[in-house]
């Protein structure tokens, strides 16, 4: 993974950019060195992981493995979230929808969470 270079491509890719979150901010909290100032606020758990921001960097750093790191390292965890991710672990969709018209999200697991968060 190459070190971001503060250019903010990925900022002006984020759809929710223009709603007032953005990854502009982490980003400039990464360069910074103050991840710890953002680490258990609720602006981590806005990222839709939609890889507008993997796609726009130029320099291969991917925002996103940030946002899933910080996510990591967070212990405070929306409810909503949570809500959001028991539902895909009891039934593999988001909703807890039975049937196969539903698609299977229960590989994304890895990534946001540890394991013992329920």
């Amino acid at each position: 993974m190459s070190e971001c270079t503060g250019c903010m491509d990925c900022e002006k890719a984020c759809p929710l950019t223009p709603f007032g979150f953005g990854i502009g901010n982490i980003i400039r909290n990464h360069l910074a060195g103050k991840e710890e100032d953002i680490i258990d606020t609720l602006e981590i758990w806005h990222c839709t992981m939609c890889f507008a921001c993997d796609d726009a960097c130029h320099e291969d750093f991917k925002p996103r493995e940030l946002m899933i790191r910080l996510r990591r390292r967070s212990e405070n965890y929306p409810e909503a979230y949570k809500r959001l991710i028991t539902g895909i672990r009891n039934s593999g969709n988001a909703f807890s929808l039975k049937g196969e018209e539903h698609r299977d999200y229960s590989q994304l697991f890895g990534l946001c969470l540890p394991k013992d968060v329920q």
